[in-house]
């Protein structure tokens, strides 16, 4: 008599088999409406035939991302910053993200087509497996050791690829240089003083008691040291031109007179000069019905140390003109040019204005009372007996000219002084550039001057680096040429291939897909049996009760058991 364990294990297995048969009953009915196919796809190999398109474009599009890389940094050194409204880096991220994502395309193209070539040819299933996982999995290419092929290359070329993007970050970078240009500016500026401009008469000594509150204004600003501002100029950076308008011709001799502090007489006798005379002295004279220099300007110093010799004397006429002068701007600001002074003005044409009389505006008054009040100093010396030589100042321009003294003042002459004509010229030349600046008639077609003007500016541009371009094109293009041969052998190939599941499955003769025809895509595949249910589960296999772990169809298929095991 059979003992209760076999009794036991006889139920079980007939139970089993009742269970399998019912199984697969219901199995044939699911599967009654998936009738084999007719083969319908053909074998057909070729090099045209078989290309991998998307592979090979995806390929050649990251090679033309370099491209791009390449003309955006060339194109954008030294290039001004505002020219872009897109700046290169973003270009550049763009073309070094399309390099990735192309790349990575074409080695999943790649892939597949490596691993159909090889199965096709014969080979190990590692040999396949490390094709996949190669081509897929960076890690596995980079410990790839004695396995390392070409698929691992490509691989790990595709994974060290992104490094183009920080080297890409650092190609263009911003820096400045000076940009020169000519460029046409429209200044207005008054080509001759208006009536009465620059200060008022009062009294009968016609001269200017006051300036005007217009004049009163560019002297308040000419001793601020204020740019005269010229709206919508035009210039960005720093432009020189030549600016035409109203001013001074000034024209100066020089003479010389004796002087002495003690005179030796015929007899043997000196005499000393106890009247004294100015070693140093700036005035100025105004005559308001002068048609030609209504403002005359006067200057003496002393240029030797010695008690005896000769002054230096400087006489200048400043008559009113319309002249050109070299001017400077920068951005909205006008500047007399600092590397010219008076004597380079270009004269146009005289100027003549009628006298004021008795009391009211003055059109020069003002600029000779401005004048008179900055410039107007002297200092004389005489011999002062016991006491040596006597000095006495007034007014405190003289000052701005002393070249030497020291503390034997008394009894010796160590005092010189410097010539302050150009200086003091130049004032008046500033004061009446600006006075015509701000005096100029916005409605007055000759006062807009068109000038043509050299600008210098300062721009932002972009810098590019090359060595770093080169690193980010030379990564690029190596990723390209490793993963290119992975395509080898395509025309051998007989369909289009691809490692979808669904078609690995059927090439290793999976029941499930069995029916289907053995040479169609996947995309055919899918398209005939992919609405089919499945699922990965125990399933028998054999008549002994053994399972095993599949996909199949899910009326065949039970969920594993926790601690169960399972054959092949």
């Amino acid at each position: 008599m059979a003992s209760n364990e076999e009794y036991m294990l006889r139920d079980h297995l007939q139970h089993s088999l009742q269970d399998n048969k019912s199984t697969n009953s219901l199995y044939g009915k699911q599967n009654q409406s998936y009738q084999p196919l007719e083969a319908t796809s053909p074998w057909k190999t070729g090099f045209w035939r078989r290309l991998p398109w998307a592979g090979i474009l995806s390929l050649l599009t990251a090679f033309a991302c370099t491209g791009v890389m390449v003309g955006i940094i060339v194109s954008s050194n030294e290039s001004p910053v505002s020219n872009w409204v897109v700046q290169p880096s973003v270009y550049l991220a763009i073309a070094s993200a399309g390099a990735n994502i192309f790349l990575r395309a074409s080695l999943s193209e790649g892939v597949a087509v490596a691993w159909w070539v090889k199965a096709s040819r014969g080979a190990q299933l590692t040999e396949l497996s490390n094709i996949w996982a190669f081509g897929t999995q960076s890690r596995a290419a980079l410990l790839a050791g004695p396995a390392l092929n070409i698929m691992a290359i490509a691989g790990i070329a595709a994974s060290l690829m992104p490094i183009n993007g920080p080297l890409l970050q650092r190609s263009s970078t911003v820096g400045t240089k000076l940009v020169n240009s000519t460029m046409k500016m429209r200044v207005p500026i008054a080509q001759e003083f208006a009536q009465g401009l620059t200060g008022i008469i009062t009294g009968r000594v016609r001269i200017a008691s006051f300036p005007t509150s217009n004049f009163s204004t560019v002297l308040t600003e000419y001793n601020a040291g204020t740019p005269v501002n010229v709206s919508n100029s035009g210039c960005h950076g720093t432009c020189k031109a030549n600016l035409q308008g109203a001013g001074y011709q000034m024209l100066c001799i020089s003479t010389t007179v004796p002087f002495a502090v003690a005179h030796l007489e015929s007899n043997g006798s000196v005499t000393f000069n106890y009247t004294g005379f100015d070693i140093f002295s700036i005035s100025f004279a105004y005559d308001e019905y002068s048609q030609t220099a209504p403002i005359k300007y006067n200057s003496v110093y002393k240029t030797t140390d010695a008690c005896n010799g000769t002054l230096e004397v400087k006489n200048c006429t400043l008559r009113p003109a319309t002249m050109v002068y070299p001017v400077l701007f920068r951005n909205d600001s006008a500047f007399l040019d600092p590397d010219f002074n008076h004597e380079f003005d270009r004269l146009i044409r005289y100027t003549t204005t009628a006298p004021q009389g008795a009391t009211g505006p003055t059109t020069h008054g003002g600029m000779f009372l401005a004048l008179t009040t900055q410039w107007s100093s002297s200092v004389h010396m005489s011999f002062g007996g016991a006491v040596g030589l006597e000095y006495s100042s007034q007014g405190s321009g003289a000052f701005s000219f002393i070249k030497s003294t020291n503390s034997s003042l008394t009894q010796k002459c160590p005092t010189t002084w410097s010539d302050p004509t150009d200086k003091v010229l130049d004032s008046a030349r500033e004061l009446a550039f600006r006075a015509a600046l701000h005096s100029a008639n916005l409605t007055n077609s000759t006062d807009i001057q068109e000038i043509m003007a050299q600008q210098s500016e300062v721009v932002t541009v972009f810098r590019s680096n090359y060595a770093f371009m080169s690193g980010a094109v030379a990564v690029t293009i190596l990723a390209v040429v490793c993963v290119a041969p992975i395509f080898a052998g395509w025309w051998s190939l007989g369909r289009a291939v691809s490692l979808s599941p669904i078609e690995v499955g059927r090439a290793f003769g999976a029941p499930i897909l069995r029916s289907q025809d053995a040479n169609s895509t996947s995309q055919t595949l899918l398209g005939e049996i992919g609405h089919r249910r499945v699922q990965y589960g125990a399933v028998f296999s054999g008549l002994d009760g053994s399972e095993t772990l599949k996909i199949d169809d899910p009326g065949v298929v039970r969920r594993p058991a926790a601690g169960a095991t399972y054959g092949g």
